[in-house]
């Protein structure tokens, strides 16, 4: 049967070109087949006087120099060898592959599929850039109920820049920054793994470079029907800020997506250490609060410093467990500071910062919840403080439109001013 019945979203390659390696060179003919999860060329070897050993021996990479129908040339580098069997050869591009027509720096626009995307089309413009993000709906539901039946990501809108005086470079700067902030706001990772660059309207230049894993996502915190709206507050000051901070931004927006699947105990740690690493970012006031329980402490302290116990026994260990053991207050006391800083509404928000830390700790100390929680509660403790992190992050960005909220588990769209508390 054929591959592309098969599996969802193939791509298929055919040519002739010249493989090298340090060691080895040949020409022959050659498939290259783009799968969402990896792109895999295969060849023949159909010369007799190559030594098969060699192959098997060597750990070099590959780089491949040909051509495709329609005139395309073809190159990859940084293959890797990953089986001979019966004369075919199979390598593994996870790097460049370029297909070009031509080779020209005039570039006047850019298209990106994004993988992660299926819905919220939109198009607006910023400055001298014309941005747009569309797909036939039909198609899009249909990708997303592939993607999940598949559990993989999967390529659905295409995002569309124009700009005829920007260079490659600064397509994709705009590129990384758009999806940062889709990822963000949609609470899906964003990426895109090909990028098609136009002269006019003919294709020029095509890249496919595969980025890092991605996450199926939580629920979106931005309407998927106002992301014009969201990109025109937002994308400016992103572009404003440092690239300390957009590690930060970008290693919240991943823990906050990442925290969507697998079991209970790691969704939880997930968005307890996202809410720990962005308090220790962005507090004002980087000192966690002096806990009421320090005398309690050094009395625990002194006390198994005076206590005969035997000589294999580490003191300053017992002495470190029983202060982390009481510092869950002052944590819990350092987050609440903290999301006051952004004038959370802790009520309507329901955040509950005691109970947050106090089930992360049972988890890092055993592994287990300790007490029997409900479902209910664990699954809307994630969810309030996912949120909570998710309006920090728009309130950074300036953001004032509306977020997703849920109300007794239906979907709602609340005005994000109504989940802060008025400024004294």
């Amino acid at each position: 049967m054929n591959k592309a019945n098969l599996y969802p979203q193939i791509i298929i390659l055919k040519g002739f070109g010249t493989f090298s390696s340090k060691e080895l060179e040949f020409e022959s003919h050659f498939e290259v087949v783009h799968y969402p999860q990896n792109t895999i060329i295969t060849t023949n070897i159909e010369d007799s006087g190559i030594n098969f050993l060699a192959f098997i021996n060597m750990a070099d990479n590959w780089e491949l120099n040909g051509s495709i129908e329609n005139n395309l040339t073809i190159h990859a580098e940084n293959l890797l060898f990953t089986n001979l069997s019966e004369n075919i050869l199979t390598l593994l591009s996870f790097k460049d592959l370029t297909i070009s027509k031509t080779q020209t720096n005039k570039i006047t626009s850019a298209e990106f599929p994004l993988v992660g995307l299926y819905k919220g089309d939109f198009k607006t413009k910023l400055d001298n850039w014309e941005i747009e993000c569309s797909g036939e709906k039909e198609n899009g539901e249909k990708i997303k109920k592939q993607s999940k039946n598949w559990n993989i990501q999967l390529e659905g809108l295409n995002l569309k820049l124009i700009n005829p005086n920007s260079t490659k470079e600064e397509f994709i700067s705009k590129a990384n920054d758009i999806t940062s902030l889709l990822s963000l706001a949609l609470g899906n990772d964003i990426i895109f793994n090909r990028q098609k660059y136009y002269q006019g309207n003919e294709l020029i230049i095509e890249n496919w470079r595969r980025k890092a894993d991605h996450h199926f996502g939580t629920e979106a915190c931005v309407p998927h029907f106002t992301l014009d709206t969201f990109l025109k507050k937002t994308l400016h000051n992103y572009e404003k800020w440092n690239e300390k901070k957009r590690k930060i931004f970008f290693a919240t927006v991943t823990g906050i997506n990442s925290s969507s699947k697998g079991f209970l105990e790691d969704r939880i740690l997930r968005i307890c250490v996202s809410w720990e690493g962005l308090a220790g970012s962005w507090s004002k006031n980087k000192k966690k609060p002096n806990s009421e329980l320090k005398p309690l402490k050094e009395l625990l302290n002194n006390t198994v410093d005076t206590f005969s116990l035997p000589p294999n026994i580490d003191k300053n260990f017992i002495k470190t467990r029983i202060s982390d053991s009481l510092d869950w207050e002052k944590s819990s006391d350092f987050l609440t500071k903290f999301s006051g800083q952004y004038l959370l509404d802790s009520e309507k928000l329901k955040l509950d910062f005691k109970s947050l830390v106090k089930v992360r700790n049972d988890i890092a100390h055993s592994g287990l919840f300790k007490k029997k929680y409900t479902t209910d509660f664990l699954t809307d403790l994630i969810y309030n403080h996912k949120l909570g992190l998710q309006i920090i992050l728009l309130k950074e960005l300036e953001y004032d439109g509306l977020v997703v909220t849920s109300e007794n588990k239906w979907t709602d769209y609340t005005k994000i001013e109504e989940l802060i508390k008025p400024s004294l």
